[in-house]
């Protein structure tokens, strides 16, 4: 990455993958599996790493990120036509590995679909490290029921589901 004389203006590299901030750090991630993390204020360079997990990521461009102490949150897309449209990816940056929670977004919208007799949009997902938890916010337009949210484990297994009647357009999880 190459400061050019605009204050705000980067030039990166081709190879160039997807970046985040997180407390005024600057990660950028390259296809070829380095990763390097700058000081936001002064663009120095404070550590450069490699990693093998994420070179094949479907994540592209500036992607929105939690961080919780070695552990990235990010969300990696499918494949257009899908009816979903991102699944909750951690990476792991002690371990050098993707962290995949079990979840089955499909069989989750399906089930809801079923129970509800609506189709389900997914609008927010987030995860809740501290208790390992998937929170998956849904839309629906179905009388007195608008939205819920459905709390899961990270290996699928359904805790709760609370149905609203707002949508949900964003989860905000409160340490």
């Amino acid at each position: 990455m190459e400061r050019e004389g605009t204050p705000g203006v980067l030039s990166l590299s081709e190879d160039f993958n997807f970046a985040t901030v997180n407390n005024r750090l600057l990660y950028l991630f390259y296809t070829d599996g380095r990763y390097e993390i700058y000081d936001i204020d002064g663009y120095k360079l404070l550590q450069e790493g490699k990693n093998t997990a994420l070179m094949n990521t479907t994540a592209v461009g500036f992607l929105a990120t939690v961080f919780a102490e070695e552990q990235m949150l990010y969300y990696s897309a499918f494949p257009a036509p899908s009816v979903i449209a991102v699944a909750p990816e951690i990476y792991d940056f002690a371990t050098d590995q993707v962290i995949k929670p079990s979840v089955d977004l499909f069989q989750l919208k399906t089930s809801l679909e079923s129970t509800l007799g609506s189709t389900v949009t997914f609008s927010d997902i987030q995860i809740d490290f501290k208790r390992s938890l998937v929170l998956v916010g849904y839309s629906l337009s179905i009388p007195d029921i608008i939205g819920g949210v459905v709390y899961l484990t990270f290996d699928g297994t359904v805790l709760n589901s609370v149905p609203l009647k707002h949508d949900v357009r964003s989860i905000l999880i409160k340490e």
